[in-house]
């Protein structure tokens, strides 16, 4: 399952607990029932309004999550970018930072082992 599919199921059973919590409360009270519905749907609109502004605070996450991942693609196809500009968290950014030092470090291994079996070849070829 995706993070994104985690933070929504733990938020909708968060939600509807909160519902659960605040019927079973409002029963307890006198309240009319109009109040009791009055009460029940602020809850809901203020637990969509959360939601909304939750997703909005994780699309960096998401959006970084999705360039590392692309890039991840790219180094395994031997394709080593020059350079991943992650934004989002400050942890994210050091993973970009951590995944650039890797893919350069890869391109001058391969480089290097190029280089040799090319020497390799011409040795075997003036032999």
């Amino acid at each position: 399952m995706k993070l994104k599919s985690y933070i929504l199921v733990g938020y909708i059973i968060s939600t509807l607990l909160t519902i659960l919590v605040v019927f079973w409360a409002v029963q307890k009270m006198l309240i009319a029932k109009g109040e009791i519905y009055f009460l029940l749907g602020m809850t809901i609109v203020a637990s969509l309004v959360g939601a909304g502004i939750s997703l909005f605070l994780l699309l960096p996450v998401f959006t970084s999550l999705g360039k590392l991942k692309e890039h991840a693609k790219r180094v395994a196809a031997k394709d080593f970018p020059s350079n991943l500009e992650v934004q989002g968290p400050v942890e994210f950014q050091q993973l970009g930072q951590t995944f650039n030092e890797m893919s350069h470090d890869l391109q001058v291994s391969f480089d290097s082992l190029e280089e040799s079996e090319r020497e390799k070849g011409l040795m075997i070829a003036q032999l």
